[in-house]
């Protein structure tokens, strides 16, 4: 491990949190964990399996739907605060910090902020897994939990998925893993000192697809979808309007790509 990769290490923290919706608009914080890459590391030789992590109490009851997917119960943070009083030292915590690692790093970033607070650069392992595994045959999903098995990671069976301070290992030992595959792959040099901007700069280049993920063209080729939906889409869809909170670079650039070989196609 060169020296650029251990003080890598330190300088990021994984967090994850657990809320109350999908919706990061609405959600509010119900857990909250977080550890550097270098003490998760530590704690999984250890076989301790523990990081920092607190429960928040919000200011709706937590639906049932909610609890069925984190098992984290209205009984259970009865007696606890609510995240927003405690980002003073949420913020204080990531103050010490370059970067930050998170699985759907997009969606933690937009509830946090939310709270008002400043995150440090943003890697996620999300896009770095689509970007050195999309294709590859034994990777079907990209989902925290599938990668964790497909790549066979070095975490006990006893730790489960949904919890954030559980989530939090699971990440790290995942980040670790993908940092050794981008190495592998060379599109990461850990010679050189500034590895954690390489990361940040390669993880965001738009990830371009091919096939429509979703409304009534899912699954057909983006290409094969008429010039007249694109043209709705531009200026109807959230998802491809760069000041809506919504906006996927990823998507937008797909439907830039693919609307560009229809008029090159058509000529």
């Amino acid at each position: 491990m060169t020296d650029n990769i251990t003080k890598l290490l330190q300088e990021a923290v994984v967090l994850d949190t657990e809320t109350t919706s999908l919706d990061f608009k609405v959600a509010e914080v119900v857990q909250y964990a977080s550890a550097s890459v270098q003490e998760i590391l530590e704690t999984v030789e250890a076989g301790t399996y523990e990081v920092g992590n607190s429960f928040y109490k919000p200011s709706e009851p937590i639906k049932p739907e909610c609890s069925a997917v984190n098992g984290i119960t209205n009984r259970m943070v009865e007696n606890c605060e609510d995240f927003a009083k405690d980002v003073g030292h949420t913020q204080n915590n990531l103050n010490q910090y370059m970067y930050y690692v998170a699985h759907n790093a997009a969606y933690d970033a937009k509830v946090l902020t939310r709270y008002g607070l400043t995150l440090p650069k943003q890697i996620c392992t999300l896009r770095m897994a689509r970007k050195l595994y999309e294709g590859n045959p034994n990777i079907t999903a990209f989902k925290l939990g599938h990668l964790r098995y497909a790549l066979d990671l070095p975490i006990d069976d006893n730790i489960v998925a949904h919890r954030a301070d559980q989530d939090v290992i699971v990440t790290g030992v995942l980040f670790v893993e993908l940092l050794a595959e981008a190495i592998k792959q060379g599109v990461i040099d850990p010679d050189k000192k500034d590895i954690g901007q390489q990361i940040v700069d390669w993880i965001d280049e738009p990830i371009v697809i091919t096939i429509m993920p979703f409304g009534k063209h899912k699954g057909e080729k983006l290409t094969s979808v008429p010039l007249s939906y694109w043209q709705w889409a531009i200026e109807n869809m959230d998802s491809l309007q760069e000041s809506k909170p919504e906006y996927d670079k990823d998507f937008a650039a797909s439907v830039a790509k693919a609307v560009e070989q229809i008029f090159e196609a058509g000529q």
